[in-house]
């Protein structure tokens, strides 16, 4: 008899993000493909007008069909059923899942409680332990803890929360990311972001900008100085601000989009990759100052489809590689070199981004590996 494991994949609180959605598949196809039978539950605010929550559950309804996945429960935030009955289903027969797997923050205590066993995925690692240090995070009690920070349990800069801390690397549906190469050279280099974050960041009473505008604009002249040409898709409004941000990364030759271009489906976010020639990434300052060694599944799916990544550097790892297929820089000099390094052999650095993928974050031997861990 097979297992059925609940997955908290909390996609509808941004109903167009196709490469934030991609994660939670990453993981739900990791699921299927060591036979488990899969429930993917998803939350929206409780605020939501019931016009709106049904507007986008039948989208990601018809989107997680494409990829298999049948079963799908909607809950409020708060924990409470949704007004859509349709959709509660699953959740009603909780007795019938073994283990429930949470890549969200804000599920209540009463609803994680009610099954069987739980694991809690921290995707954000080191910002997590000190947001629920601070007080500023409060995340139920679960059975397990696992984090994507290779380093969260050796760092003096990050609590522990009297928590232990399990590394998992994040999961990786491989099929989802065959993709044909791009030997294209005039092809960008491109990524998908967010801009702004309206709260900074506070680490041993030093208060920074955290968000991604601040990591990028640090190396807005770097189209300047490759040969290779640099796209990225963000989240733009329309704001004055936003728009002499946009200007100023033009004059500095990025080609610049909104996402709602570029990723507003799983399936637009690969047909992204597949334009692009690689990624090149600036990561929240934060990633860097603590040192966790976080690689972002975004990242990561980039490299799964043969495209090298170009990121910032955010910490020593026991795998991670500097300077094939992954690339990660610490200043600007390091950048222009590691663009000079990939296109001196494209191929080369191709194939070493699929085997880091294959090696150390296929999505059916991740899964495996906390399956066995927590219900072994």
């Amino acid at each position: 008899m097979s297992l059925t494991v609940c997955l908290g994949a909390y996609s509808l609180r941004f109903s167009k993000a196709g490469a934030y959605r991609s994660m939670f598949l990453n993981w739900a196809l990791g699921l299927k493909a060591n036979g488990i039978n899969v429930i993917w539950l998803d939350s929206v605010l409780k605020s939501f007008s019931s016009e709106y929550k049904n507007e986008i559950i039948s989208e990601l309804k018809k989107e997680l069909l494409l990829y298999g996945i049948e079963n799908l429960s909607v809950i409020n935030n708060d924990g409470t059923d949704i007004e859509i009955d349709q959709f509660a289903y699953p959740i009603r027969n909780i007795d019938s899942i073994d283990l429930f797997i949470n890549l969200g923050y804000d599920l209540p205590q009463f609803f994680v409680n009610r099954f069987k066993k739980n694991v809690f995925i921290d995707i954000d690692p080191g910002l997590t332990q000190i947001w629920m240090a601070a007080g500023d995070l409060k995340v139920a009690k679960h059975d397990y803890y696992f984090t994507y920070g290779e380093n969260v349990n050796h760092s003096e800069l990050i609590p522990g929360c009297n928590i232990q801390w399990i590394y998992t690397p994040p999961a990786i549906s491989i099929p989802l990311w065959k993709i044909p190469k791009n030997n294209d050279p005039d092809s960008p280099y491109t990524t998908v972001s967010n801009w702004w974050n309206p709260n900074w960041f506070i680490l041993n009473d030093e208060s920074f900008d955290n968000s991604k505008r601040s990591a990028f604009l640090k190396f807005k002249s770097i189209p300047l100085k490759v040969q290779s040409k640099i796209e990225l898709s963000a989240h733009f409004s329309d704001t004055k601000f936003d728009k002499m941000d946009r200007s100023l990364l033009e004059k500095n030759g990025w080609k610049v989009k909104h996402v709602l271009e570029t990723s507003t489906s799983v399936e637009e976010f690969r047909k992204y990759i597949c334009y692009s020639r690689g990624e090149f990434s600036c990561l929240s300052p934060a990633y860097t100052k603590l040192q966790t060694a976080w690689t972002s599944e975004r990242t990561l799916n980039y490299l799964a489809s043969g495209r090298p990544a170009i990121i910032t550097n955010t910490g020593p790892s026991k795998f991670l590689p500097n300077d094939e297929g992954l690339f990660r820089f610490s200043s600007m000099k390091q950048a222009v070199k590691c663009f000079a390094k990939v296109e001196s052999d494209y191929e080369k650095h191709s194939n070493c981004a699929i085997k880091l993928i294959e090696e150390y974050f296929d999505a059916k031997k991740v899964v495996a590996n906390l399956l066995e861990y927590c219900l072994n």
